[in-house]
């Protein structure tokens, strides 16, 4: 690895760390932390030669949670975090991030519903669902695992792999 490599996984890191921490603590993740690092991710793109590809990572990491932003089952701080991922780290930790990041959130989800005896309404939902092929409808109970925080941990662990050569 680079030193140059080195120095972007480590922002990337911090960056991370920093939306993983404060998306848990509060459930928002700020405009003062995502689009300063979104702009430096492009400046640092367009100086390395990959700025295309890390303005379309962007567009791609944005465009992952537009739709579900827009029925309101994620925030905007959400969808503006993927776009500074993308255009920081590109496109194989964006999509890293978000693939294990969704398998942390949801074994996180099932680990807290089954330690509140809510699992049986959950299959049960499902089984509905199957065979109505309708939606299954959300319980608004304000609990919620905040996503910025499991995409954050997941993208974290794969640079970290990466760089051990796993």
């Amino acid at each position: 690895m680079t030193t140059s490599m080195m120095i972007l996984a480590i922002l990337t890191i911090l960056f991370l760390l920093a939306v993983s921490i404060i998306d848990y603590k509060s459930h928002l993740i700020p405009n003062k932390l995502t689009i300063p690092v979104l702009i430096a991710g492009l400046v640092l793109a367009a100086v390395n030669g990959v700025f295309v590809t890390h303005i379309l990572a962007a567009l791609l990491g944005f465009g992952l949670l537009l739709i579900p932003f827009i029925l309101g089952w994620v925030g905007g701080g959400d969808v503006k975090f993927l776009a500074a991922l993308g255009a920081l780290a590109g496109f194989e930790v964006l999509v890293y991030s978000v693939l294990y990041g969704l398998v942390i959130g949801g074994l996180v989800s099932v680990v807290r519903l089954y330690r509140r005896g809510k699992m049986r309404g959950v299959f049960s939902g499902l089984i509905f669902a199957w065979y109505t092929r309708s939606a299954v409808g959300s319980q608004a109970s304000g609990d919620f695992i905040p996503l910025g925080t499991c995409m954050g941990v997941a993208g974290i662990l794969f640079i970290t792999a990466k760089a051990l050569g796993w």
